[in-house]
């Protein structure tokens, strides 16, 4: 039996920095037309994004599905691109 939907799991990466403002979410859930599943954001306003040094350290994660893996990717890679973290 071949699968209908390929999901896939992105994680996120941001710069090391006080966080203070995170911009884009709600336009991002609008526009993703149900293929985002999940997503998390492991930090908020006023925390503080620790340098890159182990994947223990990643910013969060998205899992996105559609009928081809490589679409899956993309979506979830596009959905993090578009969030915009500004820092103080």
């Amino acid at each position: 039996m071949k699968a209908k939907f390929t999901a896939v799991v992105r994680f996120a990466t941001f710069a090391a920095g006080k966080i203070a403002q995170i911009n884009g979410l709600d336009n991002l859930l609008l526009k993703s037309n149900n293929t985002i599943t999940d997503f998390e954001l492991y930090y908020g306003v006023s925390d503080t994004i620790p340098e890159l040094i182990s994947s223990s350290e990643r910013s969060g994660y998205v899992i996105a599905y559609d009928l081809e893996p490589d679409e899956a990717l993309e979506k979830a890679e596009n959905f993090i691109q578009q969030i915009e973290i500004v820092y103080e």
